[in-house]
């Protein structure tokens, strides 16, 4: 449970995100409706959501959806009561976003005794920071309750990027351990993201230079550019991607390869893929993922492989 990645939105600018312990016995007691896995507890001064579906799936695997369904949320609990009179009761760790429009939002959880030891970093510095130095108005928030990535992005630059599809730049942070740092920008359609090069913030007053917003735009506007940018080659992706995940490039090759033959396929689909797939990670693999505008510039530089000396823009 603690590994599994959760995504958020805020439409405003951050306040804080806050650890809210939720007792077990309360989350028994709150009503559960028989529609929605959803439950709100309340625990100290915030309202908890919680997704029973994270909490209780790894306890009663598939059985407790169909007593569920059936309406036998009280057959649930007492399961639940019985078998935590043999095992440790644990308790639940929320991860609760307050936004400075006084709107908050539940981002994670975790059972307490499965959170695994990392070297603490003050979130909340960090946001202050932001607040003082970094113009933005909303944020796309990721965590797995070890790992924390916060997207300040700023809608007034927003991006056109076809008929529905917008991308926001912004500055883009990530907290496991340290805080690593870099320009960005954001799909509004989805959770894709994409960055310069990722970089350790040393400053522990965690200031930012207005000039990142400006990074952050030209990288949105070359994004844009690469909707009609075609791979001129399997072999060109094979290069490049060449230390890429193999489950990655294992799923999307057949397509790629398919419309690299059609004459369809262009960068912009493939930082798609890549970017769609990132999000299940929130570690080192996803922030080299993320950083693939940087692969993709050095092919419009490089045409020779480096290993065979072959032109990689000609088709096999």
């Amino acid at each position: 449970m603690a590994n599994s990645v959760t995504w958020g939105k805020v439409e405003s600018r951050l306040k804080s995100i806050e650890d809210v312990k939720v007792k077990i016995e309360d989350l028994l007691d709150a009503n559960w409706q028989p529609d929605s896995y959803d439950v709100d507890v309340q625990a100290g001064k915030s309202l908890v959501t919680v997704d029973l579906s994270a909490v209780f799936a790894s306890i009663l695997g598939s059985f407790w959806k169909t007593m569920y369904a059936e309406g036998e949320s009280k057959m649930i609990k007492d399961a639940l009561r019985q078998y935590w009179q043999y095992r440790e009761k644990p308790a639940l760790n929320a991860r609760v976003v307050k936004a400075e429009d006084g709107a908050e939002s539940t981002i994670g959880l975790s059972l307490v005794r499965d959170i695994k030891k990392h070297v603490s970093i003050d979130v909340n510095r960090v946001i202050e920071g932001v607040n003082k130095s970094f113009g933005y108005n909303r944020a796309v928030i990721g965590t797995n309750m070890t790992h924390t990535e916060i997207q300040f992005l700023n809608s007034s630059r927003r991006v056109d990027a076809g008929v529905g599809d917008y991308l926001d730049p912004g500055l883009f942070i990530f907290m496991n351990g340290r805080v690593q740092v870099s320009a960005g920008v954001s799909r509004l359609v989805c959770t894709n993201g994409a960055t310069e090069r990722i970089n350790l913030f040393e400053n522990d007053s965690f200031e930012f230079e207005p000039n990142m917003i400006d990074r952050a735009v030209n990288l949105t506007n070359w994004l844009v550019e690469q909707k009609g940018k075609p791979v001129r080659s399997i072999r060109e992706l094979a290069v490049l991607l060449k230390d890429y995940p193999k489950p990655l490039k294992q799923g999307f090759w057949q397509k790629w390869s398919e419309r690299v033959e059609m004459k369809s396929l262009m960068w912009w689909d493939v930082i798609d893929d890549v970017t769609r797939y990132a999000n299940s990670y929130l570690d080192n693999t996803r922030q080299k993922l993320l950083q693939i505008p940087e692969i993709v510039q050095s092919q419009e530089l490089h045409t020779i492989c480096p290993i065979c000396a072959s032109n990689v823009t000609e088709t096999l």
